[in-house]
């Protein structure tokens, strides 16, 4: 079967956005784009098989479900590159790890059980490597997180969610900027996770079979009904334990073949204000308030993905532009060294604890 391009890409933004959660998601899929529930599986099976589609499973806030994390900066001499990316690869709490154009040239996030124990991996890790210089960038406030790719617009420097002209309380508190300040909002949920509740969370972040009535074949692992796996995806939602329920694409395999972090020397008095105009874009997929240092007075990080470098670097700059900000470092990616999303709830954690700490 082939699809016209509208077509996939309107299939790419709905499953990206979420999948409905219910018994027959892809019949429900098929009667907002005017196809069968039999051609929807197909052409997901079809982007899957072409590495378009890396997964569809559940996207969970590892903070809420009792984690820590920070994201890290190395200056790694290039001779050790290599030893650096096999021992932090080797951890299964690290997500994303990268190499930049800076002197801190290896940047990647990690995920730990604890904040004791999170500090204690970093410190072997450097211990390991032997590293020149490292940063700990933990997160202190969270303006957005939403990586979802645009591919039914061309992109453009008019991306703006609000009108110049909207006042900053407004964009802070506005639907796409969630503005979540220090560890301490992750460590008060409102129910204590059970067993269950864990198998649960393990079992949604499994990839999602593509047939009729996936969520019936996980809600058997896990020994519930449906109606109960339902339920308890509900109650993650409504807790912020999970984000969504989603496709999760190969992003340089749909032409996105840019992945910039850019960091901002934004004054403390006005970091709410800017923050909040920063995540207002829709090309920005990420934005943190991130602690500074004596020689590295960064304050906010964003992170836009384009099609080419000189796309984004048009794009940065006129941000800076209109937010009126004339210090700020583009750090682009030369090398992806891992790209992987964190499984929570298993033993890989303390197998790799016993190993190295």
């Amino acid at each position: 079967m082939i699809l016209s391009i509208s077509t996939k890409n309107k299939l790419l933004e709905v499953i990206q956005k979420g999948i409905p959660l219910c018994e027959r998601p892809f019949e429900e899929i098929g009667s907002r784009l005017g196809l069968s529930e039999s051609e929807i599986i197909k052409k997901i099976g079809d982007l899957k098989k072409k590495k378009i589609i890396r997964e569809v499973c559940g996207i969970f806030d590892a903070r809420r479900l009792g984690y820590t994390s920070t994201l890290v900066a190395m200056a790694v001499e290039k001779s050790k590159i290599k030893k650096a990316t096999t021992l932090i690869n080797s951890h299964p709490g690290v997500s994303h790890n990268y190499i930049r154009n800076n002197y801190f040239n290896l940047w990647f996030t990690i995920v730990a059980e604890s904040e004791k124990m999170l500090h204690k991996t970093i410190l072997k890790l450097v211990e390991l490597i032997d590293v020149e210089k490292y940063m700990v960038l933990p997160t202190i406030k969270e303006f957005k997180i939403n990586v979802i790719f645009d591919l039914l617009n061309e992109y453009s420097l008019l991306v703006e969610e609000s009108d110049s002209e909207t006042n900053c309380d407004d964009i802070v508190s506005s639907e796409n900027t969630h503005c979540l300040s220090s560890e301490e909002n992750y460590r008060s949920p409102k129910f204590k996770l059970s067993d269950l509740d864990k198998h649960i969370i393990v079992a949604l972040q499994r990839s999602l079979p593509i047939i009729k009535k996936p969520f019936n074949k996980i809600a058997s692992k896990v020994s519930i009904s449906t109606s109960k796996l339902f339920d308890k995806i509900k109650l993650y939602k409504d807790n912020n334990l999970m984000r969504r329920y989603s496709a999760i694409l190969y992003h340089k395999n749909i032409g996105i073949k840019a992945n910039a972090m850019t960091v901002w020397d934004v004054d403390d008095k006005d970091i709410d204000c800017i923050g909040g105009k920063l995540a207002s874009y829709k090309n920005i997929t990420h934005c943190y308030q991130r602690p500074r240092f004596s020689d590295w007075n960064y304050s906010i990080y964003t992170m836009i993905h384009s099609k080419s470098k000189e796309d984004a670097k048009i794009l940065i700059n006129e941000l800076a532009n209109n937010i009126g900000i004339n210090k700020f470092q583009i750090l682009f990616s030369t090398k992806e060294l891992k790209k992987k999303r964190v499984k929570l709830f298993n033993d890989d954690f303390k197998k790799w604890n016993e190993q190295y700490l």
